[in-house]
């Protein structure tokens, strides 16, 4: 009789074992990993912007944001904070910044102009549908680029990335209440402010109307997926009283 070497047994016994598969992170802990991964770039852009103190309105901006995020399938437990930066005529800073943490940056020129809260709250929610879809992350994990503004900002995004967070942010004001009709306004009407003109041949980008184009069509074909709310939220008192805030400041 043979005897067989136990090395060899263990190398065979070792081909024929099944990797263990490795454990999805869910949507919190991916976060927590995305947060650390954009620290730095976060503590830089917080160098270089001017942030509004306007407590009672970011009071406001923080309640919203939390009541989109929260809804199911969003962020759940994640905090969700609202800074307002001033843009003063900066086409870079006319537009919106959010990291993962999850913060969120929203230009004053662009409070001062909305007209419609569901049109706030559909801004808030692509910005939260970004968070998740980790588009920040991704870039960062991709590239060497750190740039947080101009051509090659890591905020600008391509059509498969807008329309990706097209989706969830649709689902995220639908669950929240607001009229689905914002997300369309909000391309149609303050273009610049998703799809900065600047970085239109960024990601290899069309003409900027063709990109506002497409981010209109995905709004309403996201919007045509859902049954009408009865009584959606278009703009509220505490809506109101924010944008009267807004003119003291």
């Amino acid at each position: 009789m043979y005897l067989i070497p136990l090395s060899l047994i263990f190398l065979v016994l070792s081909g024929c074992s099944t990797p263990k598969p490795q454990r999805v992170l869910t949507i919190s802990e991916q976060i927590a990993e995305d947060t650390e991964t954009a620290q730095n770039l976060f503590m830089d852009y917080q160098k270089k912007v001017n942030f509004v103190s306007f407590p009672s309105g970011e009071r406001f901006l923080n309640g919203l944001a939390m009541k989109i995020a929260t809804t199911p399938n969003g962020l759940s437990k994640e905090k969700v904070k609202v800074r307002i930066h001033r843009d003063d005529g900066n086409k870079n800073l006319a537009r919106f910044f959010s990291f993962p943490g999850t913060t969120i940056s929203i230009p004053l020129s662009f409070l001062k102009e909305v007209e419609y809260e569901n049109q706030l709250a559909a801004a808030i929610a692509f910005e939260i549908a970004n968070v998740m879809n980790r588009h920040l992350a991704k870039k960062m994990d991709q590239t060497e680029n750190r740039e947080l503004f101009g051509e090659k900002s890591l905020f600008s995004l391509d059509r498969t990335a807008r329309q990706e967070s097209i989706e969830i942010g649709t689902r995220l004001l639908y669950f929240s209440g607001y009229d689905l009709r914002g997300l369309a306004s909000l391309f149609q009407r303050y273009p610049d402010y998703v799809l900065n003109a600047q970085t239109a041949s960024n990601e290899g980008l069309e003409s900027p109307q063709k990109e506002v184009e497409f981010n209109l069509r995905e709004a309403q074909r996201a919007k045509s997926e859902y049954l009408p709310s009865l009584q959606p939220i278009v703009r509220s008192a505490e809506f109101i009283t924010m944008k009267k805030g807004l003119k003291r400041l």
